[in-house]
C-alpha cells in the first residue's frame, strides 16, 4: 500500500474528515495523522504557508498562498496534484504505552485554475 504524504513528507492518517471533491477535480480535505517523530511534524509545518481558497464562476478553485509549498497529496494511493495546507498542522499530544507520540489535524485544499 502507499504511504499517505504530502510532497513527500509521510503523514500517518489515522481518520479522513470532511472529504469534499467535485466534477471540476476540486479537492479540501481534513486529515486527522500520528507522529511518533518529532521531525515528521516538522517537516511537514515547515511546508505550511498563508493560503486562501475561492471556488470561481467556472467552478474550479483558485488558490492564492504566500510561502510554503505547492505539492502533491496523496491519500489512499490516489494522487492529487496542486495542492496546499490550509489549516494546521493543529497538534495535540496522546499518551501511548511505550512512548510519547503526538496527534494533529491538517487539512488542504486543490488549485484547480491555470
Amino acid at each position: 500500500m502507499t504511504a499517505d504524504t504530502f510532497d513527500s513528507v509521510t503523514m500517518d492518517v489515522r481518520e479522513i474528515r470532511d472529504f469534499k471533491t467535485d466534477v471540476y477535480g476540486n479537492l479540501s480535505v481534513s486529515l486527522l495523522c500520528r507522529i511518533t517523530t518529532w521531525s515528521d511534524y516538522t517537516n511537514l509545518v515547515a511546508k505550511k504557508g498563508y493560503a486562501t481558497a475561492t471556488v470561481v464562476l467556472a467552478g474550479t478553485t483558485n488558490v492564492q498562498y504566500l510561502g510554503g509549498a505547492m505539492g502533491s497529496l496523496v491519500l489512499n494511493g490516489t494522487t492529487y496534484t496542486n495542492c496546499v495546507i490550509s489549516d494546521g498542522p493543529t497538534l495535540s499530544e496522546v499518551a501511548a504505552p511505550s512512548n510519547v507520540v503526538w496527534d494533529f489535524t491538517v487539512s488542504f485544499v486543490r488549485k484547480t485554475t491555470s
